[in-house]
C-alpha cells in the first residue's frame, strides 16, 4: 500500500468535503492502485482536513 498526496485547489477541495465532488480526472502519474491511500490536501499555506 502507498501513500499518495494530492493538492487541489480551495474551491474543489470545499467540494469535496462538503461530499459535492466525488471524482476529479487525473493523469495516473503515481501509479495507485486499490488499495493505495490517497490523501487530498487544500492548496495553500494553511493544512484543513476533510472527514
Amino acid at each position: 500500500m502507498k501513500i499518495i498526496k494530492k493538492k487541489i485547489l480551495p474551491k474543489y477541495f470545499n467540494e469535496v468535503c462538503a461530499k459535492m465532488k466525488n471524482f476529479e480526472l487525473r493523469k495516473d502519474e503515481d501509479n495507485i492502485q486499490v488499495g493505495d491511500l490517497l490523501i487530498i490536501q487544500h492548496l495553500s499555506l494553511s493544512f484543513r482536513r476533510c472527514l
